[in-house]
């Protein structure tokens, strides 16, 4: 079976639910190979059985499935007759994005079928808004794609084996990810922050690694310390131990001794919420009645509650119910292997093409699923917890070609962003600066920054401050602490009221071409997308409703407004 991707990577949300077939595929006696979408669009085995995973984004397709899209669509023969497939897309029905859900995995289903290529059942659907991806897709899974599978392929069914999940290792467990060892020059703290704690990292590329401001950085984390010494104290292991795999079907390393606490650390996801399989299966190692109906329970109705939007882990649910006696190897069987994670470059190539910034939030909360417990974020704990001198693995990955500056930097452009949602913009006003200096006429850049408070996270405030006096950008702070009319110019106290009130400057921009970037959480997205509509129906004078306004702003996203949203 091959796993055809389309979300940008095989780090992001759809390299997830590629995990979860990766992980079942063995017990139904199928090896996976799992390649990016747009490779379709070279020669493929057609004895194999394909699924697709897309990730429909403002219903424009992913960036590595563009060449994809646009083949099926003007297929003129039956280039893929004789290949199964099966779709399962990713979209959101929130807000403005309900006009674009599940575009691009309707148009691959009946573009397949056109071309020739057989469906095996009908294509799953999930709304990413309910954060329910992983429970529906391990539903569609279940209930269908393994069923049908076997129905039309005769594929052995040992949905009983304990085995761990097959999964094909290369020679480095790391290396499917094409990560690479990266120095750490700097690590300091950018702000204090509200309830986080802001970090810059500086980091030192390979030679061979590049990139443009916008691009992301995909980092490969290690567990933290805390959820590696819960996991050995649950299953009472020596704090020497070792593990030695002698089955090839995982994708721990196999045939050599590993200490247990280097797989922990660095080969599984410790934190990542259970599924409803995953309790199913805790259910089947206890006795305990009480036990077991709880577990049905949050198997059930309390899926959503008290599992997907608490981020219980297996881990969280072991220690939350003694009585269910799981042996290590099968809890190491339920864990998917550790992945990266994607943060916005805060640099330009410009200043040094070999060294590239990060910006983020560190989280450390208290456990939803445990007060006495800390919700430790994986990545952002790790980052943190690096010094100069220390290396990581890392990768560059684009990201969507819009989300760069203007090939005309005579243009203008207006930036919004919230948090460490300033991070890109941080890139592009460093490029700016360096375009500045080399003496090229730059066009207008506004940029609005959303800060809690200026002495605990008012992010590179003196580095922005000093390029807004050299006319390299335009300022605009927005203070939510502050009392209305004490943030500076206007009366705005959020991004969203200092945009409003200067919208006869906005107006005018846009009529001009502006590039419109956003960068920040889906509250923030939606919140600039509810005024920009506002905006243009104040601009047509009462003559534009509602539906215009939204038509108008779908048509002005296609070609000058690039969100980037990152919860």
């Amino acid at each position: 079976m091959i796993i055809f991707l389309g979300d940008g990577g095989n780090v992001g949300a759809c390299g997830s639910l590629a995990q979860t077939v990766v992980n079942a595929a063995s017990s139904y006696g199928y090896r996976v190979q799992v390649q990016p979408l747009d490779d379709v669009t070279k020669n493929i085995p057609k004895d194999q059985r394909i699924l697709l995973i897309i990730l429909s984004h403002e219903g424009q397709p992913p960036d590595n499935a563009c060449r994809f899209i646009e083949r099926i669509e003007k297929a003129e023969e039956k280039p893929l007759s004789g290949v199964s497939y099966a779709i399962f897309g990713c979209g959101n029905l929130q807000g403005h994005l309900k006009d674009t859900f599940q575009w691009i995995p309707r148009i691959s289903d009946a573009s397949l079928e056109k071309a020739g290529a057989r469906r095996l059942v009908d294509y799953g659907v999930a709304d990413a808004s309910k954060k329910t991806i992983i429970g529906r897709f391990k539903k569609c899974e279940d209930v269908k794609l393994w069923p049908s599978t076997k129905a039309c392929f005769n594929g052995e069914d040992n949905s009983a084996s304990d085995r761990i999940p097959a999964l094909d290792l290369p020679e480095s467990h790391w290396s499917s990810y094409e990560v690479r060892k990266t120095l750490v020059l700097k690590s300091d703290t950018a702000a204090l922050g509200n309830g986080s704690m802001k970090k810059h990292i500086e980091l030192h590329l390979p030679a061979s690694m590049t990139y443009r401001a916008g691009d992301y950085l995909a980092v490969l984390p290690e567990n933290p310390r805390q959820n590696i010494e819960r996991v050995v104290h649950k299953f009472n292991l020596p704090w020497d131990g070792s593990l030695d795999i002698k089955s090839k079907d995982t994708f721990l390393p196999y045939g050599t001794p590993l200490r247990i606490r280097e797989v922990l650390r660095s080969y599984v996801e410790l934190s990542q919420p259970a599924t409803r399989d995953n309790i199913k299966t805790l259910k089947h190692h206890t006795t305990d009645s009480a036990t077991r109906m709880s577990l049905t329970s949050l198997g059930g109705n309390y899926f959503s509650s008290y599992i997907t939007d608490k981020k219980t882990s297996i881990l969280d649910l072991l220690e939350a119910y003694p009585a269910i006696d799981l042996p290590i190897e099968k809890y190491l069987a339920m864990l998917p292997s550790l992945k990266p994670r994607q943060y916005s470059i805060s640099s330009s190539p410009l200043t040094d093409p070999g060294v590239c910034t990060l910006t983020y939030s560190v989280l450390d909360a208290p456990s939803f699923a445990k007060n006495s417990q800390r919700f430790l974020g994986v990545s952002t704990n790790f980052l943190a917890s690096l010094r100069p001198g220390d290396r990581l693995l890392a990768n560059v990955q684009p990201s969507t070609p819009a989300f760069h500056l203007p090939h005309d930097i005579s243009a203008p452009m207006i930036m919004l962003c919230a948090g460490t949602g300033i991070a890109p913009f941080r890139g592009f006003v460093q490029e700016r600066a360096v375009l500045m200096a080399q003496g090229k006429k730059l066009g207008l850049a506004l940029l609005y920054v959303d800060y809690r408070d200026e002495k605990m996270d008012q992010l590179y405030a003196n580095e922005l401050e000093t390029w807004a006096q050299m006319g390299v950008v335009d300022l605009r702070w927005a203070c939510s602490r502050l009392k209305k009319g004490a943030g500076g110019k206007g009366s705005a106290t959020y991004v969203l009221d200092r945009l409003w009130d200067e919208r006869d400057e906005i107006r005018g921009l846009v009529e001009k071409d502006a590039m419109v970037y956003v960068c920040g959480s889906r509250a923030v997205a939606d919140g600039v997308e509810r005024v920009m509509k506002k905006l243009r129906m104040e601009w047509q004078g009462g003559c534009c409703g509602v539906g215009e306004a939204e038509k108008w702003l779908e048509e002005f996203k296609g070609r000058k407004y690039m969100p980037l949203v990152f919860d």
